[in-house]
């Protein structure tokens, strides 16, 4: 059985990953967790915040 768990963190998530863990299962899990982060503020020099910004953008084209 295939089975997607988002989490964003919050005690809603968390309360989904308990309910998942206790259901039965009769067949091995193909278990994906997807992890959703709200990116941080971003602070710090032209060269620092350009360079952020172009590995987020890399990182969401590789994602995609």
């Amino acid at each position: 059985m295939k089975i997607l768990l988002a989490t964003d963190g919050s005690r809603f998530a968390e309360n989904a990953a308990a309910f998942l863990a206790h259901l039965p299962h009769r067949e091995p899990l193909d278990l994906t967790v997807l992890s959703i982060a709200e990116p941080p503020f971003l602070h710090g020099s032209q060269e620092v915040i350009a360079w952020i910004k172009k590995n987020q953008d890399a990182e969401r084209g590789r994602c995609a």
